[in-house]
């Protein structure tokens, strides 16, 4: 994630713009049933996703362990999308997500919380004449730091459709609104504290209570580097 940070006259506030390149591999498998017989499809596809762009994110430091920072997310349509593909890799609409994270570093027992929370405003989708609504979400991580290293903690997840969706299919569907819960394990490993730092991350969700949307199990692994 290629980041610039601006210079500002206080520690107390930083100023970043940033860029996320997503690569993505997706299977799904989707299965119609009617007057007792089904019908199965499998799909899978690979490469870029959506991009996401944050054109300022404001973070506000009250101390080195409490730490809050409020952007903006642009996601760009540039992931594969092909109509009635189970396993698109893109929306095929821009996004936009304000949003604010918090992170609290209790140092004496090497325990850290983050909180995030977002609302996904969609727009429209000209391939289907589709407008996807609002969704707010929320992830939580409780993470445990261990000496050598090392860290896990458990991640949990809420996605809420807040606003219907808009189109004709929508109109048939009522709205279609959707919701999700999930939760699961994560392990981190600092494999270089020198500059640049890197930090590797494996992450794990099971979804339940999924109403309207695509059920399954998200597993992620990932890269940081720390260039200051």
């Amino acid at each position: 994630m290629p980041q610039y940070v601006y210079k500002t006259e206080t520690s107390k506030v930083s100023l970043s713009s940033s860029a996320v390149v997503v690569l993505s591999w997706v299977g799904a498998t989707g299965t119609l049933q009617f007057n007792g017989a089904s019908l199965s499809k499998n799909s899978a596809n690979a490469g870029l996703g959506d991009c996401v762009f944050v054109p300022l994110s404001v973070g506000f430091h009250f101390s080195e362990n409490n730490n809050l920072a409020i952007s903006t997310y642009v996601f760009a349509p540039t992931g594969l999308f092909t109509p009635g593909n189970l396993s698109n890799l893109g929306m095929n609409e821009w996004t936009v997500m304000p949003n604010f994270a918090y992170t609290y570093l209790w140092k004496k027992h090497g325990l850290e919380f983050d909180n995030f929370v977002g609302f996904d405003i969609y727009g429209k989708d000209e391939t289907t004449n589709y407008t996807s609504g609002t969704m707010f979400h929320w992830d939580g991580m409780v993470l445990k730091h261990l000496p050598e290293r090392f860290a896990f903690g458990a991640i949990g997840s809420n996605l809420t459709q807040i606003t219907k969706d808009r189109g004709p299919l929508a109109d048939l569907l009522h709205g279609f609104e959707g919701r999700a819960s999930g939760v699961g394990p994560l392990l981190l490993y600092v494999a270089k504290v020198e500059k640049p730092g890197v930090i590797l991350q494996l992450r794990w969700v099971n979804e339940f209570l999924v109403t309207n949307l695509m059920k399954g199990n998200m597993f992620e692994a990932g890269i940081t580097l720390k260039m200051k």
